[in-house]
């Protein structure tokens, strides 16, 4: 998901999968611009019919509690830097 300059809002993706089975998302943030910046990522917590757990590729921290709250804050990309999740 690529938004230029601005907030990347409303972009979903969706799947039906059977009960008892998974669905794993990789989700990648680049710095495409010439300064250093910063990004806060949030997300759903799921509902009673399923859950999600969101995970930092580079610790391999369960970061779900943050993105499901506040945010996640991403750690300061410099220009052509990327971090991503799962």
């Amino acid at each position: 998901m690529h938004s230029g300059a601005c907030a990347v809002l409303g972009q979903t993706h969706a799947v039906s999968v059977a009960p008892g089975r998974a669905v794993l998302y990789n989700v990648s943030f680049y710095n495409d611009g010439d300064m250093p910046d910063n990004l806060r990522v949030t997300g759903t917590a799921g509902n009673s019919l399923w859950t999600v757990q969101y995970i930092d590729h580079v610790t391999g921290a369960d970061i779900s509690a943050a993105v499901t709250g506040v945010g996640w804050q991403v750690p300061t990309l410099r220009p052509g830097a990327g971090r991503g999740l799962k």
